[in-house]
């Protein structure tokens, strides 16, 4: 809680727990006392209250019951405890000497000590249950704010893995085209800089049009066709019904990054295929390709425990993940929740 919101809250509990004194023990008393004499009564019953109830929340639990110093804390509500009835007299003197009653309140506080001592211990009680319930709820959100932070963090870093690795892996398929002194080679360096720029771009954004992500899968599938002899193995489905949906940025690149690596695009059997579609809010991405057996053991790298626990992170409770990898198919379906 804000400190601001916290006097404002505070202000407002007292004014209030004064009127409802006033309108409920004194109102029978407005025309024989006058409201200015019975407000004069409340005000300075309200002076010890307020010491009582303030100093214990704002000094002596902050300094002594919040470090474990039990007995230091006892001492100063022992303390707090003498003053105060010393206040009560005080301000029966004061009604005494204002209402010109004698000694009447003066005489009525010496013999309602027993009652003073439970006010004071019961006025103790609810500063002490104001405080710890505050702290409570401000500890808990400085938890929440401080695993928001790590998250985030944890996020940039996930991120920031996935530049290196994907540029890493597109270089070698770079140098391959050049060794091999491919006419495609130069078109493969225009689609890199591109790729490039979108992820320098887009990759610091939290979220981004999912047509824009898709445009980028699409690129990033035509560069890995240009080093494929038989770049007809790869296929895909793309159905969205939502151009302004929105989705965490090279979220789904992993995906398709690991099934080129790991593919066995040299077999007769070899396809690689990538089924996107979005139906309302949920997004329904496939990948199917087909693996050798020297590949079974290699398909689920760092790159798919990265997206993992992205992920987690991201859409926590909104996405569901199943990759299996079993009769020379590798198969990984997602459904995530954009909204």
């Amino acid at each position: 809680m804000k400190r601001s919101t916290e006097i404002v809250v505070n202000i407002i509990f007292w004014l209030l727990y004064v009127i409802n004194i006033i309108l409920t023990f004194d109102s029978g008393y407005m025309e024989s006392f006058g409201l200015q004499n019975i407000i004069f009564k409340h005000t300075t019953f309200l002076i010890i209250i307020l010491g009582i109830f303030y100093l214990n929340y704002l000094y002596i639990i902050p300094k002594y019951l919040s470090y474990r110093k039990y007995w230091s804390y006892l001492s100063a509500v022992l303390a707090v405890v003498a003053i105060t009835i010393l206040a009560y007299i005080l301000q029966a003197r004061i009604l005494d000497w204002y209402f010109k009653s004698g000694d009447f309140y003066f005489d009525d506080r010496l013999k309602a000590v027993p009652d003073l001592l439970f006010q004071i211990l019961f006025y103790l009680l609810v500063s002490t249950g104001a405080k710890f319930t505050l702290d409570w709820f401000n500890n808990l959100k400085l938890k929440d704010e401080y695993e928001r932070e790590k998250n985030l963090s944890e996020i940039k870093l996930l991120k920031s893995q996935i530049s290196p690795h994907f540029l890493f892996n597109t270089l070698n398929n770079l140098y391959s085209l050049v060794q091999r002194k491919s006419d495609s080679a130069p078109e493969a360096v225009l689609m890199l800089s591109d790729l490039m720029r979108y992820m320098l771009k887009e990759n610091s954004k939290e979220k981004i049009e999912l047509v824009k992500e898709i445009s980028y899968v699409k690129s990033f599938i035509e560069l890995q066709r240009l080093r494929l002899s038989n770049p007809e193995i790869v296929t895909s489905d793309i159905l969205i019904d939502d151009a302004q949906a929105q989705i965490s940025p090279m979220l789904l690149i992993p995906f398709v990054e690991n099934t080129f690596k790991h593919a066995d695009i040299t077999s007769n059997e070899a396809f690689i295929y990538f089924k996107l579609e979005l139906v309302k809010d949920s997004l329904f991405f496939t990948v199917d390709n087909h693996i050798g057996q020297r590949n079974k053991d290699e398909t689920t790298g760092v790159g798919l425990k990265n997206v993992k626990r992205r992920l987690d992170l991201l859409y926590p409770g909104n996405h569901n993940l199943e990759i299996k990898n079993n009769d020379n198919k590798f198969h990984v379906e997602l459904e995530l929740k954009l909204k």
